[in-house]
């Protein structure tokens, strides 16, 4: 599937959901730490993984199921990717690798909420759909020095290329307030994004930190 009509899908889910009498219209910023699950033949992989550290901003729109329960959807610019350290073969020689995404990024979530005097509590579950826009990998093949070679992803190429459709589930917690809410959800990517070769894979995993901010509520449909 090629980014046009990705970008077109996840617009049109968007707008769906606005027209489906949306109660409340928000702005969500936060910030994302995130790795990858990676299997790669030939690569031993570090036991001690660093978390990537990213941002997510974007639009956000709720509307009502049945009494405390909601849907929420939106459309975000999330950026993730990740850090590792680590041998190749035998153990002569060590590396690192950096990769950093931009992807433009759909929440599909269930949210049940709670009433505590002046706040709600609220818990979310559902999944997500996203499109990766750009990446950048920084490799260095002997970490003992500080120098390193700038990668820029290719979706299609044969170098250091990726998936670019990433699909997956969200799960999370968070407090609402009067017009803020304050969040954390874990991601749990389903695509397997890797094109090293046959036997490897490579799936997002992301922490969501965010704070959103409600502009526009309808009270009545």
């Amino acid at each position: 599937m090629s980014i046009l009509k990705n970008l077109i899908f996840i617009a049109l889910l968007f707008a769906g959901s606005y027209n489906c009498f949306a109660q409340e219209i928000s702005i969500r910023g936060g910030f994302n730490l995130s790795q990858m699950a990676e299997k790669v033949d030939g690569l031993i992989v570090s036991d001690d993984p660093k978390l990537n550290p990213g941002f997510n901003f974007g639009p956000v729109i709720d509307f009502p199921v049945y009494k405390l329960f909601s849907f929420e959807t939106g459309l975000l610019y999330s950026t993730k990717g990740l850090f590792r350290k680590g041998i190749y073969g035998n153990g002569e020689s060590t590396y690192s690798w950096r990769l950093n995404v931009a992807y433009l990024e759909a929440p599909v979530t269930f949210k049940a909420s709670l009433p505590i005097r002046n706040f709600e509590l609220f818990g979310t579950a559902g999944g997500y759909i996203a499109s990766g826009l750009f990446g950048s990998l920084l490799e260095r093949v002997d970490i003992s020095n500080n120098t390193g070679i700038w990668h820029k992803i290719d979706w299609e190429g044969e170098g250091i290329s990726m998936k670019q459709f990433d699909y997956g589930l969200n799960f999370g917690i968070g407090a609402k307030f009067k017009y803020v809410d304050i969040g954390i959800c874990y991601q749990i990517g389903a695509a397997n994004l890797a094109k090293f070769d046959k036997e490897g894979s490579l799936y997002n995993r992301n922490i969501e930190i965010y704070l959103t901010y409600n502009l526009w509520k309808k009270t009545n449909l």
